[in-house]
């Protein structure tokens, strides 16, 4: 006799989300990033973002205005780590600041060469500005029909970019943002690797 099929769910992609963190120094975290935006960034073309990354005298890791917000964002990481199965602990290696400005946007992509990427929100003006993470590469052209989308088939899952809020995530996890519907966007993103 043949048995009834069965689906078997495997490998799960998980996001770590903090809300209200360091709310009360978004303000001055805001301002620190804009002087640094002004004095020395990269807009790769006019619909991208502006963003300290790659500048290694801008890693807001060594910046002491950010100082509290590093031990708070390894201290999630560890504990993301742990939760995960990990037994190691995390090292940030590398921390930026993008602004975006309204019709930029972020293309799809993953962060190689480290285990844990995060984005913490600084500054959002407008609340249907999403991040949205995808399951793979081909989610982006070939999407199931929202009419059958269910538990075992969707394909993409989105945030709001609210200030204050974390999400940290596997690196290999692929993830982007649609054109900016608000005036401004600022995030700080980071990448961790394990000790």
């Amino acid at each position: 006799m043949i048995s009834e099929p069965i689906i078997e769910t495997w490998f799960p992609k998980t996001l770590y989300v903090v809300k209200n963190l360091h709310t009360d120094k978004l303000f001055i975290y805001r301002k620190e990033i804009l002087k640094l935006v002004l004095n020395k960034s990269v807009r790769t073309n006019k619909n991208f973002v502006d963003t300290t990354h790659g500048f290694l005298e801008n890693d807001l890791r060594h910046n002491k205005i950010f100082n509290n917000l590093v031990k708070d964002l390894t201290y999630h990481c560890n504990n993301y780590l742990t939760i995960l199965g990990y037994s190691s602990k995390g090292k940030i290696i590398n921390m930026w600041a993008n602004l975006s400005k309204k019709g930029d946007y972020l293309f799809p992509h993953n962060h190689p060469n480290s285990l844990i990427s995060g984005a913490f929100y600084v500054s959002a003006t407008n609340d249907n500005d999403l991040i949205e993470f995808f399951d793979n590469i081909n989610n982006m052209t070939t999407k199931v029909s929202k009419e059958t989308d269910n538990i075992f088939s969707y394909q993409t899952c989105v945030h709001q970019c609210t200030p204050g809020k974390l999400i940290m995530f596997k690196s290999d996890f692929l993830h982007g943002c649609s054109p900016l519907q608000g005036d401004e966007k600022i995030v700080i993103s980071f990448n961790a690797i394990e000790e």
